[in-house]
């Protein structure tokens, strides 16, 4: 089941899961608030690769509230 976790630099802890628009792409909304709409994001080990889709729905500029994502294999 799992096989990815995304983690933040700009938010504390681990953000990002669900999200199994089609199993191997997920979708993560980002925010002006520093927070993601999911923990953790788990996909089934069949998936060999997987899309990541990151939306910023905040309205500040990128170069003043950009969102950092890190991808770690678990």
């Amino acid at each position: 089941m799992s096989g990815f976790v995304i983690v933040t630099s700009i938010a504390s802890g681990f953000f990002a899961s669900s999200a199994f628009a089609g199993a191997c792409d997920v979708n993560v909304e980002a925010t002006a608030a520093m927070a993601f709409n999911v923990k953790e994001i788990a996909v089934p080990k069949t998936c060999k690769e997987i899309t990541l889709n990151l939306k910023n729905t905040g309205t500040m500029a990128k170069a003043v509230m950009g969102h950092n994502v890190v991808i770690s294999k678990t």
